[in-house]
């Protein structure tokens, strides 16, 4: 059994507890540092884990509980127990799944556009899930993203949005997007960043409030958002599949396809085609996208990038991304 294992948010303990199992396969995905694929068997997992409990094999574990660890391996293989019972593999047809852990007061909202999106089949199947732990396990789709497809820029984009026009007719409660609080955090978190190029939270903040103001964001034409539209989260096999809902959110259609336009740093000639695609996509009952509110919206994904980049440690973007942060910072600071 292959066990791809997310490990972005994911409470330390676990983190730590699978990446000590012994006769264990750790590949890195090459996309993410957080996302690896870990071939082993359920009895691996828990001989290996109990090692980790009775030898103490991780400095960061001195100070745990020893029950907290207990409760923690407990609840790990209780989840992939439902997840494998669930898949039904046999000998000849080994299952692939993802094991994603969200921290569980943030895993609500994301996981019910995830599970709704599944049975759209827009999504990967989820086997288990449990909320109340924040740990979802899905099949694995053995796929390609569009970053790393031979599609044309103009395919990946028309398929990125013929997929989120479908997610849209998704009645999800979700949080709505409030870009005045989420600029404020990001700033928050980017106060170093800021700094070095002489800005500060004010600066931020005044902007973000600038943007806003040009909106006329309409309540009535809210859909349920991926809100992270990087082509790294549309995997292509025998179809588009979504994936990665962590910034799910309710908001304006042109939200997405901004956020998609900004976040993989496509030129602004793509907002008319991504316009008019999805108009041809969506249903009667679904708002029209126009190009100047996307255009709008723009300015702010761009910002709120920006911001991301600048909080996150420089140490630990590889070379592409960190030309990507740049990039991104470049057309935020052209905004002040």
């Amino acid at each position: 059994m292959s066990i791809w294992y997310h490990a972005e948010n994911a409470r330390p303990i676990l983190k730590t507890l699978l990446a000590h199992a012994n006769d264990v396969s750790v590949f890195s995905d090459g996309i993410s540092h957080n996302s690896y694929r870990i071939e082993v068997s359920p009895e691996t997992i828990n001989k290996a884990l109990n090692k980790v409990l009775n030898t103490g094999a991780d400095k960061q574990l001195n100070n745990c509980n020893p029950s907290d660890l207990q409760t923690e391996l407990h609840r790990l293989l209780v989840n992939l127990t439902c997840a494998i019972n669930q898949s039904k593999p046999t000998p000849e047809n080994r299952v692939n799944l993802v094991v994603k852990v969200y921290h569980p007061v943030d895993s609500m909202a994301p996981l019910s556009l995830w599970q709704q999106a599944s049975h759209a089949d827009l999504a990967p199947k989820i086997y288990y899930h449990n909320f109340q732990e924040g740990v979802v396990i899905s099949e694995f789709i053995d796929g390609v993203n569009l970053n790393r497809s031979q599609l044309s820029v103009e395919q990946k984009v028309s398929a990125t949005v013929a997929q989120v026009a479908r997610l849209h007719r998704l009645n999800c409660q979700l949080s709505p997007l409030d870009i005045p609080e989420l600029t404020e955090q990001l700033a928050l978190s980017a106060r170093g960043g800021l700094r070095r190029i002489n800005k500060t939270l004010g600066d931020v903040t005044t902007r973000a409030t600038q943007l806003v103001s040009t909106l006329d964001n309409q309540v009535h034409r809210w859909v349920s958002c991926h809100g992270d539209l990087n082509f790294n989260n549309v995997l292509s096999t025998d179809r588009f599949c979504l994936i990665d809902f962590d910034c799910a959110v309710s908001a304006e259609p042109e939200w997405d396809i901004a956020m998609m336009i900004a976040i993989n740093d496509l030129p602004q000639k793509y907002i008319v085609a991504s316009c008019h695609c999805y108009n041809q996509q969506k249903l009667p009952i679904q708002p029209t996208v126009t190009a100047e509110k996307v255009t709008r919206y723009l300015d702010i994904c761009r910002l709120i990038n920006g911001l991301w980049f600048l909080s996150v440690n420089d140490e630990q973007l590889r070379p592409k991304q960190r030309r990507w942060a740049h990039r991104q910072i470049k057309q935020a600071l052209t905004l002040w």
